[in-house]
Order: C-alpha cells, then structure tokens, then sequence
C-alpha cells in the first residue's frame, strides 16, 4: 500500500509536508519539508508516519540544538566570570599596608578621629591586610589611660590586632604609672625612637 507523504491538515487548512528538511537556522535541504506554517511536527508523529530513522534523528538534533548550544553559553559565561573574580586583583592588592597614627594632642575630639581612623582603616582595607600602630607621646599620652574616653575603644581594637604604644618618656615625665594605662596599651621606650624604626621598616607615617 502507498504511504502518504502529507501530514493531516491543521484547523487553518495547513499540514507539514514530510519532503524536504528546512535545519532550525538553516536553508532549506532535502530531507523534511517544514515551513513556517501550522503547528510544528513532534518526533512521535515522525516515527509514526513511517520516516527513516536517520531523518527523525537528525530533526530531534537540530531542533534540540539551541537549547544545548544556550546551556553551554551560560555555563561558559559562569565558568568565565568565577576566573575573573579568582584572578582579579583586590582593589588594595594583597597587603600587608602598614600604618602609624602619631598622636600627641590632649583634645578628645582628635583621640575620636584617631579611632574613627582605624576603624575606616578595618572597614575598607581590612585588618587581616593592615597592621595599624597608634604611638602616643607628650599631652596625647592621656589617650591611653583608663580614664579616657575611648578606654572601650583601644580595648576593643587592641584584641583585633591594632597596636597601642605609650610613651616611657613622657609617663616618666608626666609621672604616669603603667597601672594607669588601658587596657591592650604596651609602652616603648621613647616616642620618637619608635616613630624613626617605623620609618625605616616602611610604615606609613600620618599625624592625628
């Protein structure tokens, strides 16, 4: 008996005629007829009317083909932008950035920015990348008691790595016993020593 090579005719009065291939983004070829009309064909229907294996096979391949090549496109994209953010370069590099904050004021407003300093410092370069040292000497030694106002604040920022020094010199002078200083402040012999071995190690000198 005759196979029939035409598809039944949709509501429209429009079928799929099974004779020439048309490829998803190609010109047409032999193979299946698909124009761009009426609902598209389902490998079922092709596999039941009888079409050669290698013609159903090659429909599902290249109307499945899109949908491959657009899930290998994000991958790749994904796959891309991970690489990028391993490899780019933190926007402070990797550290470590050294700092010294050489305070030698009595006002408590400038005690508040030293500490606002440091905290900047953490917030934007991180504390894991900085070592920050605040060396005080002459009327900025009175910052590091524990009767200042930001005793808390050098308490808290000394357990996270931030270093507090006070002067020998000038507690010797001012008659400050060591007892008297807060809590995580060490003391160095003198203040200007200190400041000139910071330099010559590459610490970044600032004056609060």
């Amino acid at each position: 008996m005759a196979m029939s090579n035409t598809a039944p005719h949709n509501a429209a009065g429009h079928g799929w005629r099974l004779a020439a291939h048309r490829p998803a983004w190609g010109a047409p070829r032999p193979g299946l007829d698909l124009p761009g009309t009426g609902p598209m064909p389902t490998t079922d229907y092709l596999v039941n009317n009888h079409q050669p294996k290698g013609i159903v096979m090659e429909y599902r391949i290249n109307h499945r083909m899109p949908v491959v090549l657009m899930l290998f496109m994000f991958l790749w994209m994904g796959s891309g932008s991970a690489l990028a953010a391993e490899t780019q370069t933190p926007p402070w590099g990797t550290g470590p950035f050294k700092v010294l904050l050489e305070v030698n004021s009595q006002r408590p407003e400038i005690w508040q920015r030293t500490i606002g300093m440091i905290n900047q410092i953490s917030h934007i370069v991180g504390l894991n990348k900085a070592k920050v040292e605040v060396i005080a000497w002459g009327p900025g030694l009175k910052m590091l008691l524990k009767s200042s106002p930001v005793a808390m604040n050098i308490e808290t920022q000394s357990m996270q790595g931030v270093e507090f020094a006070a002067c020998h010199q000038t507690m010797m002078a001012l008659h400050i016993p060591a007892s008297d200083l807060a809590t995580g402040v060490t003391v160095v012999p003198g203040a200007i020593a200190e400041i000139v071995k910071r330099d010559h190690e590459g610490w970044t000198q600032i004056k609060m």
